[in-house]
């Protein structure tokens, strides 16, 4: 029986993994959950969906700012490795993005202002991926994206459009 389950084990860790779910150890820092799926498409493509989610507040500062909200970052990952196949090695990876929230800004004098910020974006990255016992995923990855930022409401947001950064760290599990 223990012989049955071994070889079990080892045909399902010898065949290809098209499929990752990932998480990013940043995002904790920006007080974000970001989760992403990779699909591989062929040897040197894949595609790769993030989705993130922020329920940020700071209660120390005027005014206290709440902010409530998701974003989606859909990208192509092309792999440009010659000895390794996708989804290991380095990658290009054009992107566009889209965030919405919900903010709130409650002053000391009792004011309380409330709307929405929301941005749309593209940019690049270069990243590297590795892959270890053909099961779990560490990458790296960081480029620029233009951001147009738009606010509704009597909200007094950061300005967050222009060139800005972006990068991640993430571990994963393929299947």
């Amino acid at each position: 029986m223990a012989l049955m389950f071994a070889g079990l084990f080892q045909l399902a860790h010898a065949q290809d993994k098209k499929n990752a779910i990932k998480l990013n150890l940043l995002s904790p820092f920006i007080k974000t959950f970001n989760l992403a799926y990779e699909r591989t498409l062929n040897e040197n493509m894949g595609l790769v969906v993030h989705a993130y989610y922020t329920g940020y507040s700071n209660k120390e500062e005027d005014p206290q700012t709440k902010t409530d909200g998701f974003g989606i970052i859909p990208e192509f990952r092309l792999y440009v490795s010659e000895k390794k196949n996708a989804p290991a090695g380095f990658f290009v990876a054009p992107f566009i993005r889209f965030d919405k929230f919900d903010v709130t800004d409650a002053y000391e004098d009792g004011t309380v202002n409330t709307g929405t910020y929301s941005d749309f974006g593209a940019g690049l990255l270069i990243g590297h991926q590795s892959v270890f016992s053909n099961i779990i995923s560490l990458e790296a990855y960081i480029g620029p994206q233009y951001v147009f930022g738009k606010e509704e409401g009597d909200i007094e947001t950061p300005k967050l459009s222009g060139v800005l950064p972006r990068g991640g760290i993430t571990v994963g599990i393929l299947f």
